[in-house]
């Protein structure tokens, strides 16, 4: 809610895959649209912070993207996302090979693990407990 009410536009509020998620307890929805925010822009050119983001990743590897992308949530998350505690990241392949990040911590007293498309740059899933 931070990042909506102090740096996003009218057209950037709008997520389009919040539509598709099931409904979450609201802190955990807050610290999920937020984060979709984050990864939706692209570090050095969509934010004045220039730290803001991920940095572009077209053609690395599949290794390359998840490496990378783990290395940016870890310095990114506990920044622009300090509700969420983080405890580790995992990367893996889905069962199509696509890569996906796990992000595994707490919001609050629950514990929340993320799975982050690095390609699309969105939250895939959120799982409870």
């Amino acid at each position: 809610m931070f990042l909506e009410r102090k740096f996003l536009t009218a057209i950037d509020q709008r997520t389009p895959d919040a539509g598709a998620r099931p409904a979450l307890p609201a802190p955990i929805d807050d610290v999920v649209r937020n984060l979709d925010h984050v990864l939706a822009a692209e570090r050095g050119i969509s934010h004045v912070l220039p730290d803001f983001g991920l940095s572009r990743s077209g053609a690395w590897s599949v290794e390359g993207v998840l490496v990378h992308a783990a290395a940016e949530l870890r310095e990114t998350l506990p920044r622009y996302e300090a509700r969420l505690a983080l405890d580790d990241i995992e990367t893996d392949l889905d069962d199509d090979g696509r890569p996906i990040v796990l992000v595994l911590g707490r919001v609050g007293t629950a514990r929340v693990t993320l799975t982050i498309d690095p390609l699309r740059r969105c939250v895939r899933a959120v799982h409870l407990g």
